[in-house]
């Protein structure tokens, strides 16, 4: 199935100085400094520790208002020879972050031990049996590690138990928070910690952190700062702020690793360690060490990573290997099931999917879930189904907190937990149908339709791909990527695609060439042949993408890696003509006031899907245009909708239109206005005394170069129009574009002549049929403002 987004610019602070610092500091371009801006840098110091992780640029972990308590505590237990459990979870984060405080009190205490929780016997968090286990062993101190948030009767019980609890977590907490020694989680409300965007593993991380600058312990933070890396990674939080520097520093430490587990399974999944990339750990090391959690025990996997015996651990990372081998399978199996279900409901009839069956495995169902909320771009939850109890994951979309969600069907669950972005959660069986009522309806009281047209954001936008070796390696420098900073995006637009080849064991990747003007550069597009599954000949294209180089036998190459495009049929030139003739009509009439009309909350596609026969909508950019072929392809109501240019020549009741620059409407339509005109809003006849509905968002205009260079140069070049170009108007703009000194379409030539003409600098006219321009210069007597000509002053062009 294809997928749909809306393409926007990433929203960015302008910080034009701070930019022009980065730049001569750090020696780097304009746009790659405007990248770090973008991503939150606001002062020098930033910039700096965003290009250089340092050790020393960590946050003080005794800045937690519990830290203190829980490094007294520990060291009384190291100094009183009292038995610590470390208690984890069995996903990767919990596995790092168990790692992480076993190593750095093994070296100090023989009487350290840790224990994870079997994901089908016991479910997620502390329970009461693994409290009984350990205090039968001796345990005077349970350390939680990526749980505890809400173990509310589990604390009480250890607590009675004479044990003492320290939690250290990064998950929601309730309204209140257990009883307990001490608790470490940056998103406890009380909490002063600087940054709530820790995993399990960074909070373990500034625990053994906190105890080395103590002198608590003696242990290698570089080994540590690894684990860290992965879990954060692993996680999924965002790689900003702190958590960038521990990701930097750790991939950084993990080239040199002596861990012989992880030397292991790098070596299984072919990475070039030397190159080694965020990429790398979450689509290769963490589903590897996530898979013991998944499918068996992860209490082994703990057991591999802090383990002395090289051979051992090697042995059991080949095994790691294998069983994720297993776990993708399964997950395969699910999410066909699971997709089949969606496809035979309709995938529209739910604003919240909830699927259940008793074949599936629930140690997999999270990442069946995040495919499917992927695909759909709707929140997912599935369930292993069994006759008394049915536990499951859930996985959201940007903008829906699933947390909050199913937290309001408390009443009907066993056990949940989780996050914003992703969930667990256990109920009984026969309340599957009810939790699935009251979800949706819940998510349709915070109008969650809002959010089913996915986003894309691009930070840069391009019309010719004009990239060199040495700036796409400094792109590199806002790596590591992940979630939160993400590969910078670049838009590039106009371009042709040729030798479309599916690629790969499952041909589900396309490999291919983009061609934009002179430049041919070879592309991949991972995991989507559904988009290209929309080409049609003749079309031109625009594409997201992030340029990288590749090197083959030591000769380097630039190539695209797409990630997304759409295809339409080119009508710019018809447009331009369109925009100035909407123009040249309306921008001496007067303006028009709106704010008796109806403003709605939506987004183009949503109104235009739900419109009614005989509607109208109007719009007025190019990029508008693109956007809403791609959107009527998608949902293939091309034949329905019928798009048009200044006017609708013979108007049909039963048919739906979108106007580009009208110059006038049909009185009898509903009229919509998709986006406001930037240009000029001095239409007030198209829309005065008739009932019009606005869409609420900032206008958008195509850029409009008209500056004082840019019409002094095309100035001086009108003798060219004749003499070279026999006053053709098409010849006389590839003649003063080749050589890329300036850029004139037909909308802004023809806006320029009739600038010069009402400064009385020239007199032109032109000839629509033959497309020839006539110009004759005038005598100048004095010299000239551009800025003060009337059009330049509608256009709002200034200084």
């Amino acid at each position: 199935m294809q997928t749909y987004s809306i393409w926007e610019k990433r929203p960015t602070i302008s910080s034009a100085q701070l930019a022009e610092d980065i730049v001569k500091k750090h020696k780097i371009e304009k746009e790659i400094a405007q990248l770090f801006i973008a991503r939150g840098i606001t002062t020098m110091a930033e910039a700096d520790v965003f290009l250089h992780a340092q050790y020393e640029n960590l946050t003080d972990p005794f800045l937690f208002r519990d830290m203190a308590k829980a490094v007294q505590r520990i060291q009384q237990a190291i100094t009183n020879g009292e038995k610590i459990y470390i208690y984890g979870d069995y996903d990767a984060d919990g596995i790092m972050a168990t790692c992480i405080l076993y190593q750095a009190l093994s070296g100090a205490t023989s009487k350290v031990c840790t224990l994870l929780p079997n994901r089908f016997e016991e479910g997620y968090g502390l329970n009461k049996n693994a409290v009984d286990k350990m205090q039968q062993d001796g345990a005077a101190l349970i350390i939680t590690v990526d749980n505890g948030a809400t173990a509310f009767d589990e604390v009480r019980y250890a607590k009675e138990h004479h044990i003492d609890v320290i939690i250290t977590d990064h998950h929601e907490c309730l309204e209140t928070l257990p009883e307990v020694f001490a608790i470490l989680n940056p998103k406890n409300p009380l909490e002063e910690y600087p940054s709530s965007l820790l995993c399990g593993a960074g909070v373990a991380f500034k625990l053994a952190h906190a105890l080395l600058q103590k002198k608590v312990i003696e242990t290698d933070i570089k080994e540590l700062i690894v684990f860290a890396m992965i879990g954060t990674v692993a996680d999924m939080v965002l790689l900003t702020g702190e958590n960038r520097q521990i990701v930097s520093l750790g991939l950084e430490e993990m080239k040199h690793t002596k861990n012989a587990a992880l030397i292991q399974l790098m070596e299984d999944a072919e990475i070039v360690v030397n190159q080694l990339k965020a990429s790398d750990i979450s689509f290769q090391i963490a589903p590897r060490i996530n898979a013991s959690g998944r499918m068996t025990d992860a209490n082994e996997t703990v057991r591999m990573l802090c383990s002395c015996e090289p051979i051992e651990a090697k042995e059991k990372a080949k095994i790691l290997s294998q069983i994720n081998a297993y776990r993708q399978e399964e997950e395969r199996t699910i999410f066909q099931m699971a997709d089949e279900m969606v496809l035979e409901k309709g995938a529209d009839s739910k604003v919240v999917w909830v699927l259940a069956h008793a074949d599936w495995h629930e140690g997999v169902l999270g990442i069946s879930a995040g495919r499917l909320a992927e695909k759909y771009h709707r929140p997912f939850i599935l369930l292993s189904m069994d006759e008394e109890v049915s536990k499951g994951s859930a996985r959201s979309i940007a903008g829906f907190n699933i947390f909050e969600a199913i937290k309001h069907t408390a009443h009907l669950l066993q056990r949940f937990g989780g996050h914003s972005a992703a969930a667990g959660l256990s109920l009984c069986t026969e309340n599957i149908e009810a939790f699935d009522d009251e979800l949706n309806a819940y998510a349709k009281q915070t109008n969650i339709e809002a959010l089913f047209y996915k986003k894309q954001f691009y930070d840069m936008e391009k019309e010719e791909a004009n990239f060199s070796e040495a700036f796409i390696k400094q792109m590199e420098l806002v790596a590591p990527f992940g979630y939160g900073n993400p590969k910078p995006v670049i838009r590039l637009n106009g371009c042709v695609v040729e030798n479309i080849t599916p690629v790969g064991a499952e041909k589900k990747h396309i490999s291919c060439k983009v061609i934009n003007k002179t430049t041919v550069t070879r592309a991949i597009a991972f995991s989507q042949v559904e988009s290209f599954e929309d080409f049609r000949p003749g079309d031109m294209c625009d594409i997201l993408m992030f340029p990288q180089i590749n090197t083959y036998r030591q000769i380097s190459s630039i190539e695209y890696e797409i990630k997304d495009i759409f295809f339409y049929r080119d009508q710019k030139r018809e447009h331009e003509k369109a925009a100035y003739r909407h123009f040249e009509q309306f921008y001496k009439k007067n303006q028009y006031h709106a704010e008796k009309n109806q403003w709605i909350q939506k987004n183009a596609e949503e109104v235009i899907e739900q419109a009614g026969k005989g509607n109208v909508f109007v719009a007025h950019s190019y990029t508008m245009y693109k956007r809403l072929v791609r959107f009527l392809r998608w949902k293939k109501m091309e034949e329905r909708v019928e798009i048009c240019f200044n006017e609708i020549k013979e108007y049909n009741n039963n048919k739906i239109y979108i106007v580009f620059c009208p110059l006038s409407l049909p009185k009898e339509a509903m009229i919509t206005v998709l986006e406001m005109n930037c240009m000029n809003r001095y239409e007030e006849e198209l829309y005065a005394n008739r009932a019009v509905q606005i869409i609420a968002a900032s206008p958008y205009q195509d850029r409009i170069l008209l500056d004082r260079d840019s019409l002094a140069y095309l100035f001086v070049r009108l003798g060219d129009l004749a003499a070279l170009c026999d006053n053709y108007l098409e010849k006389f703009l590839e003649h003063i574009n080749e050589k890329q000194k300036v850029h004139f379409n037909y909308f802004t030539l023809r806006l320029a002549m009739d600038v010069f003409a009402s400064l009385d600098l020239i007199r032109y006219t032109y000839q629509t049929k033959t497309n020839k321009l006539v110009v004759k210069k005038m005598s100048i007597k004095e010299k000239k403002d551009i800025y003060r000509s009337e059009i330049m002053v509608k256009l709002n062009i200034k200084k």
